[in-house]
């Protein structure tokens, strides 16, 4: 269950549109929200304040923030300020391991100066053991009502199903496995028609499954043409095997991609 959720912020634009889409998942599911800032070492602009230097200052404003926040969402929101701390990434692993879910917002960036709230999302992947949820910066919350979770069938394993069971229930949403196959077989077919038949086994609600594959050269975008194929998807979900081959030769590449250029929210579930 989710019941602490943890949203870094540097005040962009792109945090904002991050907690914005933080505060509705926490009222759904009744969690409370932390906002942490982490400062940088030189002033900064907190909405229309004027420039401010100390922890304490940047608290106080923050702490405005939240309680508006509170209000709008009638959500419990509180917030953390750091004063400069040399590796940033490191420091939200470390506070990630007292939450449920990690939501970060995303722009793209590949430069040096925008990467740090951009797609160094994906560096902190890395490093956290908890779901991280990755928000698109022009992407406008709504309810979540089916999630799409790519995988690669090779793998010979399961899906994390009782992770993904347990996100599904708590905003009472559809599922559709979708596995990328470079070449069609009909062994390739018999292997994932097994599989699906394990995975819908094992699924308590076993009616709100669909299962679906398709055939095409390039993972990343052929993900991302079926996410915008079907206009009810929410959420594209996966995971994440840390030191291990397939993690190393399938997943770290389309993470990577998916996380950096996705016009859509991506949760990354840690196995």
């Amino acid at each position: 269950m989710i019941h602490r959720i943890l949203c870094p912020t540097n005040f962009t634009s792109v945090d904002n549109n991050a907690i914005t889409y933080a505060c509705h998942l926490a009222k759904e599911a009744g969690a409370k929200l932390t906002i942490l800032h982490v400062q940088k070492g030189e002033g900064i602009l907190v909405g229309d304040a004027d420039p401010v230097h100390s922890v304490d200052e940047v608290e106080s404003q923050l702490r405005e923030e939240c309680k508006k926040l509170s209000s709008l969402h009638r959500i419990d929101c509180t917030c953390e300020v750091e004063p400069p701390i040399q590796n940033f990434n490191e420091w939200v692993a470390h506070r990630s391991n007292f939450f449920d879910l990690l939501v970060m917002g995303s722009s793209g960036a590949e430069t040096v100066d925008q990467v740090l709230f951009g797609s160094d999302a994906f560096k902190v992947i890395q490093k956290v053991h908890i779901p991280v949820m990755v928000i698109p910066e022009e992407f406008s919350y709504k309810p979540i009502t089916r999630i799409v979770y790519a995988y690669d069938y090779k793998s010979k394993k399961l899906p994390p199903i009782e992770q993904l069971q347990a996100f599904a229930s708590l905003f009472d949403t559809q599922v559709c496995f979708l596995t990328i196959v470079k070449k069609y077989s009909d062994e390739v077919e018999d292997e994932m028609d097994h599989l699906f038949s394990a995975i819908e086994a094992q699924w308590k609600d076993s009616h709100k499954l669909t299962f679906d594959y398709v055939y095409y050269p390039d993972v990343v975008e052929s993900l991302n043409h079926f996410y915008q194929l079907w206009s009810d998807n929410d959420l594209m979900v996966l995971s994440a095997r840390h030191h291990s081959f397939i993690y190393e030769s399938f997943q770290k590449s389309v993470l990577k991609e998916i996380t950096r250029m996705a016009l859509y929210p991506v949760l990354v579930i840690q196995e």
